[in-house]
Protein backbone atom coordinates (compact mmCIF):
# COMPACT_ATOMS: atom_id res chain seq x y z
CA UNK A 1 0.00 0.00 0.00
CA UNK A 2 2.78 2.44 0.90
CA UNK A 3 4.54 1.76 -2.40
CA UNK A 4 1.33 2.50 -4.31
CA UNK A 5 0.86 5.69 -2.32
CA UNK A 6 4.45 6.74 -2.99
CA UNK A 7 4.10 6.01 -6.72
CA UNK A 8 1.00 8.23 -6.84
CA UNK A 9 2.79 11.03 -4.98
CA UNK A 10 0.66 10.59 -1.89
CA UNK A 11 2.16 11.09 1.55
CA UNK A 12 0.87 10.05 4.93
CA UNK A 13 0.80 12.94 7.35
CA UNK A 14 2.52 12.14 10.63
CA UNK A 15 0.16 11.83 13.59
CA UNK A 16 -0.01 14.72 16.00
CA UNK A 17 -0.85 14.67 19.70
CA UNK A 18 -1.86 17.60 21.88
CA UNK A 19 -1.74 18.29 25.59
CA UNK A 20 -2.95 21.32 27.51
CA UNK A 21 -0.68 22.55 30.29
CA UNK A 22 -1.38 25.77 32.20
CA UNK A 23 -4.13 26.78 29.74
CA UNK A 24 -1.81 26.45 26.74
CA UNK A 25 -2.10 23.72 24.10
CA UNK A 26 1.15 22.06 23.01
CA UNK A 27 1.34 19.89 19.85
CA UNK A 28 3.76 17.02 19.32
CA UNK A 29 4.73 15.06 16.20
CA UNK A 30 6.81 11.87 16.26
CA UNK A 31 10.51 12.70 16.27
CA UNK A 32 9.84 16.43 16.65
CA UNK A 33 12.91 18.03 18.20
CA UNK A 34 11.78 21.64 17.84
CA UNK A 35 10.11 21.78 21.25
CA UNK A 36 11.79 24.13 23.74
CA UNK A 37 11.93 21.32 26.32
CA UNK A 38 13.09 18.63 23.89
CA UNK A 39 16.09 17.50 25.95
CA UNK A 40 14.05 17.27 29.15
CA UNK A 41 11.27 15.37 27.36
CA UNK A 42 13.74 12.83 25.92
CA UNK A 43 15.37 12.36 29.34
CA UNK A 44 11.95 11.79 30.94
CA UNK A 45 11.09 9.24 28.23
CA UNK A 46 14.37 7.40 28.83
CA UNK A 47 13.68 7.21 32.58
CA UNK A 48 10.14 5.98 31.98
CA UNK A 49 11.31 3.40 29.45
CA UNK A 50 13.94 2.08 31.87
CA UNK A 51 11.29 1.72 34.58
CA UNK A 52 8.90 0.00 32.16
CA UNK A 53 11.57 -2.44 30.96
CA UNK A 54 12.44 -3.32 34.59
CA UNK A 55 8.76 -4.27 34.98
CA UNK A 56 8.92 -6.50 31.88
CA UNK A 57 7.84 -4.17 29.06
CA UNK A 58 9.03 -5.25 25.63
CA UNK A 59 8.27 -2.93 22.68
CA UNK A 60 6.10 -4.60 20.01
CA UNK A 61 7.97 -3.55 16.88
CA UNK A 62 5.54 -5.56 14.71
CA UNK A 63 3.24 -2.53 14.91
CA UNK A 64 5.80 -0.33 13.11
CA UNK A 65 5.07 -0.65 9.40
CA UNK A 66 8.05 1.34 8.12
CA UNK A 67 10.81 -0.64 6.45
CA UNK A 68 13.58 0.30 8.90
CA UNK A 69 16.02 -1.48 11.21
CA UNK A 70 14.81 -2.92 14.51
CA UNK A 71 16.53 -0.19 16.58
CA UNK A 72 14.85 2.52 14.48
CA UNK A 73 11.49 0.82 15.08
CA UNK A 74 12.11 0.95 18.85
CA UNK A 75 13.02 4.63 18.56
CA UNK A 76 9.83 5.39 16.63
CA UNK A 77 7.72 3.60 19.22
CA UNK A 78 9.40 5.32 22.15
CA UNK A 79 9.25 8.77 20.56
CA UNK A 80 5.66 8.56 19.35
CA UNK A 81 3.75 11.82 19.55
CA UNK A 82 1.52 10.55 22.37
CA UNK A 83 4.53 9.62 24.48
CA UNK A 84 6.20 12.97 23.81
CA UNK A 85 3.01 14.76 24.90
CA UNK A 86 2.68 12.64 28.04
CA UNK A 87 6.32 13.11 29.01
CA UNK A 88 5.94 16.87 28.53
CA UNK A 89 2.88 16.79 30.78
CA UNK A 90 4.78 14.88 33.45
CA UNK A 91 7.73 17.28 33.51
CA UNK A 92 5.51 20.37 33.25
CA UNK A 93 3.10 19.78 36.10
CA UNK A 94 3.60 19.37 39.84
CA UNK A 95 3.18 15.90 41.34
CA UNK A 96 -0.42 15.12 42.19
CA UNK A 97 -1.88 17.47 39.58
CA UNK A 98 -5.12 16.25 38.05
Amino acid sequence: MRILMRNKGMKKRPPCSWIEVKNKVHAFVVGDESQPYCIEIIKALEVLLEQMEREGYVPNTNEVLQDVEEEQKKYLLCHHSERLAMAFGIISTPAGTE
